[in-house]
């Protein structure tokens, strides 16, 4: 079997160099090393890693989080980002580009190999939705229409007679005047299960459930007690 492809972007050669190892040792081969855009976009026209490990504080023009998003929108390259930074701003900006993980520095081997495993994981499962849900569908906006793909939504939340549609790769959600149960209905996706009376989930970005809360991209969500058995029952457990 062929071994998972991992790219490396770190501005700091000592630092690259350690996750490097790091990766090689829980059983992933390194498709390559880049300190900046530049260099990765160079990388990435000779191969395709399967997960980036992208370095938030990069030493360039162009930061870790700005550079994650664009490469996201081109290349579909689950993005995880590695970092020191302890300020919560920064990793709130960070989650705005709903990365496919996170993890801090120093990095742990458990952490790591869990982290880019599951990223991989949700990325399939994405393309996998794609395939089945390839579908365009387009939300009314007052005079405008937003066009979106059933794969990309994370979760809704709802508020009276609103709805609000949290999608990957984009910070402001869309508005949409329907009830929970109206949208679900329309948008008819085995894989939007409801967690609440106010909201649902898409089963493909859950990265844990925990505490009675489930979290995706960030957010923790709660389980409301009537949709606890069913929700549960849609899960895939071993």
């Amino acid at each position: 079997m062929e071994l998972l492809k991992v790219a490396i972007v770190e501005d700091n050669a000592l630092v690259a160099k350690d996750i490097q190892i790091k990766v090689e040792k829980i059983g992933f081969s390194v498709a390559g090393l880049a300190k900046n855009g530049n260099e990765l976009k160079a990388l990435l026209q000779d191969v395709k890693p399967d997960v980036l490990l992208m370095d938030i504080d990069l030493n360039d023009k162009e930061n870790g989080i700005d550079l994650a998003e664009e490469i996201q929108h081109r290349h579909n390259i689950p993005v995880i980002f590695v970092t020191g930074l302890r300020h919560d701003v920064i990793k709130q900006q960070a989650y705005k580009t709903k990365p496919f993980g996170y993890l801090s520095k120093p990095l742990q081997l458990n952490d790591l190999k869990s982290t880019i495993e599951l990223a991989v994981l949700h990325s399939n499962k994405e393309v996998q939705l794609m395939g089945t849900n390839a579908q365009p569908i387009f939300f009314k906006d007052d005079s405008k229409l937003i066009g979106a793909r059933l794969e990309h939504i994370l979760w809704l939340d709802a508020d009276g007679s609103y709805c609000k549609i949290h999608m990957k790769n984009n910070p402001i959600p869309i508005h949409k005047s329907m009830s929970m149960g109206l949208l679900l209905s329309k948008l008819d996706c085995e894989y939007l299960v409801r967690i609440h009376k106010s909201t649902a989930v898409n089963l493909m970005w859950v990265d844990k459930i925990q505490d009675n809360q489930v979290f995706i991209a960030g957010q923790k969500l709660p389980i409301g007690k009537h949709y606890r058995e069913e929700f549960l029952s849609k899960l895939n457990t071993f």
